[in-house]
């Protein structure tokens, strides 16, 4: 999948285990606020929770939020419109960003709801509570700002590097079992062995879509589109790897001989055609991405990032 790993050892009785370093390839490859009018003087607006709801599906709506000014204003809107118990928790929020404070860290904080995240995690907390009772919903804090798209490509970069890094833990657990399985001559131990490392690599792109799915998007123009573009080549490639599982779950389990010839072949067929796919090499989703969102500042964004392969 575009990245490197150290080749398995060879079991000279077994002239099939020579050539399944393309099978193991496959897994190891891959603006600060100037308004001068202070929060207490906002006046909430009308008490009646209508009024709020509408104010959270139009927030939960709106493009990202790029700039502090359009975080402040979004909150001033959200608290004219809600009951005052809930507006003072609006302008908590409010105040920490005119203060200084990255407006994705404050609404990442308020997202996680709670004192263990400071004065934005309880005043998210109260606010979410009030939602959930009012309006049956909840406020998309944090989605709702960019994040600084170094920052961003850091998080990303993190989690492809744990991706690739459960892919060689299962990688050469695979290799070691499956070479100690072959020494015993037996096909069905080594049918396991490929069938439980293929589930491995579904299971651990799972995870990593997971994790992407779950980072906040770059502050750029299309931001959320960008972060849409790197979990949609994951998803891809999952169904590639799905696709890969089923058919080392379809090989014989009666004969070694065979049962090596045919894992050798799917091993090669596979380990080409992810190679073609954006979404198992890393270096070439990233280009990929610079390419389909040229002005968003990518290739700078990534520059020091430590992704997997760059």
């Amino acid at each position: 999948m575009g990245m490197s790993g150290s080749a398995p050892r060879r079991r000279p009785s077994y002239g099939w285990c020579r050539s399944r370093t393309a099978v193991v390839a496959v897994a190891v490859a891959v603006v600060g606020w100037s308004g001068s009018v202070a929060w207490s003087s906002v006046a909430a607006g009308s008490p009646q929770a209508p009024a709020l709801c509408a104010a959270v599906q139009q927030f939960n709506a709106a493009p990202l939020i790029l700039q502090t000014s359009d975080a402040i204003a979004a909150l001033r809107t959200l608290q004219r419109a809600a009951p005052h118990a809930v507006a003072s928790q609006f302008a908590v929020l409010g105040t920490l960003i005119q203060r200084g404070q990255q407006p994705f860290d404050v609404f990442t904080n308020a997202t996680i709801g709670d004192k263990s995240a400071g004065k934005a995690g309880v005043a998210g907390g109260k606010i979410q509570r009030a939602l959930k009772s009012d309006c049956r919903t909840q406020i998309d804090f944090y989605d709702a700002a960019g994040q600084s798209p170094s920052d961003w490509a850091l998080s990303i970069c993190n989690d492809f590097t744990m991706y690739t890094g459960q892919l060689t833990k299962h990688s050469t657990s695979y290799v070691t079992g499956e070479e100690n399985d072959a020494s015993l001559g037996s096909a069905l131990l080594v049918a396991t062995d490929a069938s439980t490392w293929a589930k491995s690599l579904v299971s651990d792109t799972d995870t990593v879509i997971s994790d992407l799915g779950g980072e906040g998007s770059p502050a750029v123009d299309q931001g959320r589109d960008i972060k849409q573009f790197f979990v949609n080549a994951l998803t891809q490639f999952r169904q590639a790897l799905v696709g890969f599982q089923q058919q080392v779950q379809a090989l014989p389990t009666t004969d070694l001989a065979t049962l090596g010839a045919q894992l050798q072949a799917l091993g090669s067929q596979f380990s080409s055609a992810s190679s073609r796919d954006v979404g198992g090499n890393i270096p070439s989703l990233i280009s990929a991405a610079e390419a389909q969102f040229p002005t968003a500042g990518l290739t700078q964004a990534f520059a020091n990032a430590g992704c997997p392969g760059t």
